[in-house]
């Protein structure tokens, strides 16, 4: 039986009866040394985020969840799944940037509810479905729920070796799907080969959604830079000239501190006098003088009287008028 086939069946067999799938967990969940999961015969240990804490929530939700239908594999949905394994057999982190809408006009449209997910580092199709079940690390449990959704009755799967996980698996879902390429859209994997890679296990496993690589291909040598050619030397016979040295700011005279410095009144437009009286002896002359002025809005006669005395006194006062 091939190995996208057994995996059906392996997710079918959750589907329709959840709380016959707790002997599973549980016997995983004694595999666990601290928080590193042993599988008897693996060739690697897998370093868990939860440990088997994580099997324990999934083996109680188990007990309690409904039977829902078996899936129905899709020959579209499979050939969607196949060009996302080639995205993720290049980069996993490169799954996020792929155009789900434009993959599924190009085979047909979906009614429904549509779902997509992505496990990587399950060497057999038991350990595929246990991953995605238990979703460690993964607080929303979004994988398991996609697998045992009742509104998903299709199902398209591709798996196959991959550089750093071992293996990945893409899993597609959906209500209904009407395959406009081809009538038949039955996929019953009977042509797969696909099966369990043989090559030696070297990585630890991750189960997210969209793992990032633990490991990445070593970098690719940078061209070496070419040497700087260094700038032209000045020449010998011509020895640079020494700069004139800058004369120090000369300070800035003081104002002489013996005589304060005199504020001159502004010029003031004076009006012609309009009366000129003086008192009855030589020893004082008055005159006054008017002019309008406007303060607050309002225009005033601003009065002038100045006195001037024979010994050079001078008196002012200052007096308004409103007009």
């Amino acid at each position: 039986m091939s190995f996208l086939k057994e995996l059906v069946q392996e997710i079918n067999s959750v589907r329709t009866n959840p709380s016959g799938y707790v002997e599973k967990i549980e016997r995983y969940k004694s595999y666990f040394t601290g928080k590193i999961l042993k599988i008897p015969n693996a060739k690697v240990n897998i370093q868990t985020k939860e440990g088997p804490d994580a099997y324990e929530e999934c083996a109680n939700f188990l007990k309690t969840a409904e039977p829902v239908c078996e899936l129905i594999p899709s020959k579209a949905l499979t050939k969607m799944s196949n060009e996302l394994l080639e995205v993720v057999k290049k980069d996993p982190g490169q799954i996020g940037g792929v155009d789900m809408n434009a993959l599924i006009d190009k085979y047909g449209s979906f009614t429904g509810s549509f779902n997509r997910v992505m496990e990587c580092g399950g060497a057999t199709p038991e350990q595929v479905v246990i991953n995605l079940l238990v979703s460690d690390g993964e607080k929303t449990r979004g994988q398991r729920d996609a697998l045992l959704s009742k509104a998903l009755k299709r199902v398209g799967i591709a798996s196959g070796e991959h550089d750093i996980y071992r293996t990945a698996t893409m899993i597609l879902f959906c209500t209904k799907f009407d395959n406009t390429v081809d009538p038949d859209d039955t996929e019953n994997y009977e042509g797969e080969t696909t099966s369990a890679p043989s090559k030696p296990e070297t990585t630890p496993t991750k189960t997210e959604p969209e793992p990032k690589p633990v490991a990445s291909a070593p970098p690719k040598e940078e061209p070496k830079a070419q040497p700087t050619q260094p700038d032209p030397k000045p020449m010998a016979s011509a020895p640079p000239k020494e700069e004139p040295k800058a004369k120090p700011a000369q300070p800035e005279p003081k104002p002489a501190t013996s005589t304060p410095a005199v504020e001159h009144p502004k010029p003031v437009i004076k009006q012609p006098p309009t009366e000129n009286t003086a008192e009855g002896n030589d020893d004082v002359k008055i005159e006054t003088h008017k002019r309008v002025i406007v303060e607050g809005g309002k225009r005033k006669n601003k009065i002038t009287i100045t006195k001037t005395y024979k010994d050079g006194r001078v008196e002012k006062e200052v007096r308004f008028e409103n007009l």
